[in-house]
């Protein structure tokens, strides 16, 4: 009898992470893969990417909507994504829910699980983004979990730090280098006029989301960015939608009036999609924004990445980060450095430490063979702080 898998997905981010396992899902007899879709998947106004994922080849077995009109409060999302998450599982029935990631929507989809006593995989558990609400659903998904996927060894110590049992603790890598491993990346030629858009002789990549525990606002914040970037005038600038938390309209608005009067050397695209991202990420000089994308996938490029605020405070970093407060000076100055030919040099053969493009195999492995009897009755696995075991992060 083959194990029926429930595969959620809340946005194009977390999709292109997906691909590989899914593929790798899909071509197991033994496993019958539901894949449901929700949120800025099904929003027209954040590019309505479940087309893409059509596009791909898959079937999306169930839709829920999750993102509600600007200014509605966050907590109606969260509970219009959990009656959502709960309406799919109790239509597809899965032996266990597998969930990417720390979106509202993921901390929704969790706990529907849970009261409907089906297990929890989740792959990203054990990072921290200090700067963001995320970092609190991460850890609250780790605890209503009952398998983790770590993408390094110091996210899985943190996981058996949160009481986790260390044999369901794996890890497994970075699925984003997985991507990066297999694609067949466009040329420049093929995507500048997919895109309609030359890269010319400097360009950077850019993507900024809304910092979702910063005191101060996201529209303040971009508009600081895009003041800096004011500062460089020659160079060419592709940016891609932000997400649909709090404040991601008002900063797309500001991005899209920039852009609109900067249309000879700037370009907004609400979706680059996996292969179109990853071969602009080949192509452009450097990233720049505050999007985990910066910190994971960046690096195996070889390019700088200039890291904006306190959203990915706390993540394992590459020698290609350079952090920066939300500031146009100092947004100018990382920018200056990330272009500078002398620091671009010294980045040949820096190392990305989360995986080695492997993970999709891992995490199939164990979704294939775990006894799924007895996983929902947790015990807490306490650490002995007497005797060395803690370890410090």
């Amino acid at each position: 009898m083959s194990r029926r898998i429930l595969v959620i997905t809340t946005s194009r981010a977390d999709y292109g992470l997906l691909c590989p396992l899914l593929d790798a899902l899909a071509g197991d007899p033994d496993i019958d893969v539901q894949l449901a879709a929700c949120g800025s998947h099904l929003a027209p106004d954040f590019g309505e990417t479940v087309q893409e994922i059509e596009a791909d080849g898959r079937h999306v077995a169930v839709r829920f909507p999750t993102v509600l009109p600007e200014g509605e409060p966050m907590a109606n999302s969260l509970a219009l994504a959990t009656r959502g998450a709960g309406g799919a599982i109790a239509r597809l029935d899965p032996d266990i829910v597998l969930l990417p990631g720390d979106r509202y929507e993921i901390l929704a989809a969790a706990s529907a699980a849970l009261v409907a006593r089906v297990p929890v995989a989740h792959y990203g558990g054990g990072q921290l983004t200090e700067g963001a609400w995320d970092d609190a659903i991460r850890h609250a998904v780790t605890k209503l979990s009952h398998l983790h996927f770590t993408a390094t060894e110091s996210y899985r110590q943190r996981i058996v730090q949160l009481g986790e049992n260390p044999a369901h603790v794996f890890v497994s890598g970075s699925l984003g280098l997985d991507n990066i491993a297999r694609a067949e990346l466009w040329s420049r030629e093929a995507l500048e006029r997919d895109l309609g858009f030359s890269f010319g002789s400097e360009s950077a990549l850019v993507t900024f989301h809304p910092a979702t525990l910063e005191a101060e606002s996201p529209g303040r914040q971009v508009n600081e960015l895009l003041e800096a970037l004011d500062a460089f005038p020659e160079m060419r600038l592709v940016f891609t939608q932000p997400n649909a938390d709090e404040g991601g309209r008002a900063v797309a608005r500001a991005i899209r009036e920039f852009v609109d009067d900067r249309r000879e050397r700037c370009l907004m695209v609400m979706s680059l999609g996996r292969t179109r991202y990853l071969s602009a990420l080949r192509i452009a000089d450097f990233v720049i924004g505050n999007s985990s994308s910066g910190i994971i996938e960046a690096p195996s490029f070889g390019i700088p990445t200039v890291n904006i605020g306190d959203r990915q405070r706390g993540r394992i970093r590459a020698a290609t980060i350079l952090d920066c407060p939300p500031e146009r000076s100092a947004i100018a100055a990382a920018i200056a450095r990330a272009c500078d030919p002398a620091f671009r040099a010294g980045l040949v053969g820096a190392v990305n430490p989360y995986g080695d493009g492997r993970a999709a195999g891992r995490i199939h492995r164990v979704l294939r063979e775990f006894p799924l009897d007895n996983l929902l009755r947790k015990q807490f696995h306490d650490i002995d702080f007497r005797d060395g075991n803690a370890t410090s992060f």
